[in-house]
């Protein structure tokens, strides 16, 4: 009996842990897309269906209007969305390459125009679309650099440096840049920084840097958090540096 409980106690270890990675990297990794519809008056527009559609890869999620007229997209992979609204006695709103980067929340309003739903409005450039949800300080590199910029070592961590905020940290032994290049966040040490991938937590206990170094081939873009970083990344004084990789 003994022998036979054993192997289910570690299948069900693996089992709790596969589910823990995985809802770490929903919040950690993933962005959010929300807004408010609005009609030409300013008068919110509940119960309206809004459709955000991932362009590359033609996945698409939907969501409904609240009685304030906001919706939420969430748990959405880094990329360029479409977002499309249709509501009865309304033309069909549509707004494409809205940008939306690791762990971010991108507002996407929409005003709607009184019409047949068989007509459609699309907004195309415009102002750019601020985040305004949230306090942290950050920066995106994304693909294009972290694949045409020259890295020693193929190391995309020197990528850091091109951040404000962000500087070469002091050497110390040779042990402790075993791990590739070596950065202080706003002063901090540069043992002080946290690193996940894809949103699972993702330092080295001993020498203070990313366990796991993923190929720059892998990498879709990275972010570093500078400052306010959110409460699930309070593990380092230093920067938060997530790294999302390429999908499917």
């Amino acid at each position: 009996m003994a022998k036979l409980l054993v192997p289910s106690l570690w299948a069900l270890v693996f089992f709790l842990f596969s589910v823990s990675a995985f809802a770490q990297t929903s919040v950690g990794s993933l962005g959010t897309i929300l807004g408010t519809v609005t009609d030409e008056t300013g008068a919110v527009v509940p119960k309206v269906t809004v459709t955000v559609t991932n362009e590359k890869t033609g996945i698409a999620r939907t969501a409904v209007t609240n009685e304030e007229g906001s919706y939420q997209v969430p748990a959405l992979i880094p990329g360029t969305y479409k977002v499309q609204v249709e509501a009865t006695g309304f033309k069909k709103y549509q707004r494409a390459g809205n940008e939306l980067r690791v762990n971010d929340s991108l507002r996407v309003d929409a005003t709607l125009q009184v019409g047949e739903i068989t007509q459609t409005v699309e907004v195309e450039g415009g102002a750019p679309l601020l985040q305004t949800t949230s306090g942290t300080v950050g920066h995106v590199i994304d693909n294009r650099s972290v694949v045409e910029l020259p890295l020693n070592g193929r190391d995309f961590t020197q990528l850091t440096m091109l951040v404000p905020g962000a500087a070469q940290g002091a050497q110390g032994g040779g042990f402790f840049v075993i791990g590739g290049n070596n950065v202080s966040v706003t002063g901090n040490r540069s043992d002080s920084n946290n690193f996940t991938l894809d949103g699972v937590d993702n330092n080295e206990n001993f020498f203070k840097f990313h366990a796991i170094k993923p190929s720059i081939d892998a990498i879709e873009e990275f972010k570093i958090q500078t400052n306010i970083t959110s409460a699930q990344f309070g593990a380092a004084a230093g920067g938060n540096i997530n790294v999302a990789t390429k999908s499917g």
